[in-house]
Formats: C-alpha cells, sequence, structure tokens
C-alpha cells in the first residue's frame, strides 16, 4: 500500500526529511543545524548556503530566536523556509554586527613614534 492508501487520503505536500527531527529543545544550537540544516536543504537549498543563512541570523537575532522560527517553519511546513523564516525574524537592524570585522585598524595609534614636524622619532 502506498501512503495515500495507509492514511485514508492524500499524502502530505511537503514533509522535512526523517532526519530532520529537532533535538532536545534545551540546546537551540543543535535545533539550527540539526533541524535548519535539513529542512533548508530539502527545500532546495545548497548546505553550505544553509548553514550560512542559519549562522548569519543566529548572530543577528541569538541562537533561540532562530530556533523558535525553525521549529514554527517545521511545523508549518513552509513552501519556502528561507523567505518563512526571514518574516518570522524580521529584519537585522542597522547597526547590528557585520559578518566580518578588521584587525582593530581603528583603534590604534599611527602618531606614536612621530614627531610634531612628521619625522619618525
Amino acid at each position: 500500500t502506498s501512503d495515500a492508501d495507509a492514511s485514508g487520503g492524500e499524502p502530505p505536500a511537503f514533509a522535512p526529511p526523517a532526519s530532520a527531527q529537532p533535538p532536545a529543545p534545551a540546546d537551540p544550537k543543535a535545533v539550527l543545524f540539526g533541524l535548519g540544516v535539513p529542512l533548508l536543504t530539502a527545500a532546495g537549498v545548497a548546505e553550505r548556503n544553509a548553514r550560512a543563512f542559519l549562522a548569519m541570523n543566529a548572530k543577528h537575532h541569538g541562537d533561540a530566536a532562530v530556533a523558535d522560527a525553525l521549529n514554527r517553519c517545521a511545523a508549518e511546513q513552509a513552501v519556502d523556509p528561507i523567505s518563512w523564516i526571514q518574516r518570522a525574524l524580521g529584519p537585522i537592524k542597522p547597526g547590528a554586527p557585520k559578518g566580518s570585522k578588521h584587525a582593530g585598524f581603528s583603534s590604534k595609534n599611527y602618531q606614536y613614534g612621530v614627531t610634531a614636524d612628521g619625522f619618525l622619532a
């Protein structure tokens, strides 16, 4: 018998892969990559892009908020999980930390060792 025969109706249009089951709710980081990556890759997102998307959102919104959004997204079986998650979390606020930082050059004192006339001491 097929899935449709066994359940007495149509098979679900979208179901997360079996490997996309959420781990213990106490560990949001495990939910991010244990549920999030399989959920996004099942929707056609490359694994590398899925990990980068999840890490960026976790950095800006926090692990717990992203884990909650992923659990709700999986429960609702969203067709486009990227858009669903972006709407659920909201935009990344201006002034939020960016993806990479420079080596602290803005805090260096470049006048150290230079005399008033511009020569090295």
